[in-house]
């Protein structure tokens, strides 16, 4: 779980009162929204109709822009000095990295002879030093099939360009599954798509599909890391190859993402 941070004197702001409440309610959620998937402030226009449920939008948008709380950037908006009053992705990741190394350590330490942690040894590491909420159980038939249609309907809007998976693909089904028991790849799919969306590499390159940001827990996480993004000067990493060395063991299964 990722938090945003809100002056305590935010309704009294004059671009907030400017903008009037609707509109900064839409943005009090592109807030959320950001700390949620770890986007450094950036909302892709996409998303914009799913921030709140308001009829006009658009409308709001437009008045964040014009009071200065949002800025116009390709692909959507960015929130304005989001990063100076919150914690870029890489912090965040960086912080729960070294928790749970610290986690794993103290595991290890206070590991008995027969393998198993008490519960005050369990607790204790636990509460150490940051009590966040559990991470979700591993998901249902139901929760799965949810999200597989979310993700379907989320690539289809970042990249309606492509080639789109079906919804009766079992085999897709059966990467989701997989990549669900990693808690990581539930709180950040939805970031790491996004910014692969942003990549021309990536919507240029017929090897990116679904199937291919499903097929192990590397795809996805170098999206999510900038692995992918666009370089000044040029327009982004050339293709990976698969070697002896990659997690890949079908070359075709990985440049084509098994769709």
């Amino acid at each position: 779980m990722a938090w945003v941070k809100i002056d305590d004197q935010f309704s009294d702001h004059p671009k907030v009162i400017e903008a009037g409440p609707l509109a900064s309610w839409l943005y009090v959620c592109g807030l959320t929204y950001c700390g949620r998937y770890l986007t450094d402030g950036w909302i892709p226009k996409g998303q914009l109709r799913k921030l709140a449920d308001v009829d006009n939008a658009q409308e709001l948008a437009d008045k964040l822009v014009a009071v200065g709380l949002w800025d116009v950037v390709d692909g959507g908006y960015n929130v304005h000095d989001f990063l100076i009053y919150n914690p870029s992705g890489k912090q965040v990741k960086a912080k729960r990295d070294a928790n749970a190394r610290r986690q794993a350590d103290w595991r290890e330490h206070h590991r008995g002879n027969n393998g198993t942690y008490s519960n005050a040894a369990s607790n204790a590491v636990t509460n150490a030093v940051v009590t966040t909420a559990p991470s979700p159980s591993p998901s249902s038939t139901d929760d799965t099939e949810r999200i597989y249609l979310e993700i379907l309907e989320i690539w289809r809007e970042l990249f309606p360009a492509k080639t789109q998976p079906k919804a009766t693909t079992d085999s897709l089904r059966k990467k989701l599954r997989t990549r669900l028991k990693v808690s990581e790849f539930r709180d950040n799919w939805h970031a790491a798509m996004e910014r692969a969306s942003r990549s021309t590499f990536c919507n240029d390159g017929n090897w990116c599909k679904v199937g291919w940001f499903l097929a192990n827990d590397d795809n996805w996480r170098k999206a999510l890391d900038g692995d992918y993004d666009d370089k000044r000067g040029g327009t982004g990493h050339k293709p990976p190859i698969a070697t002896a060395t990659t997690d890949f063991q079908d070359p075709d299964e990985f440049f084509a993402g098994g769709n």
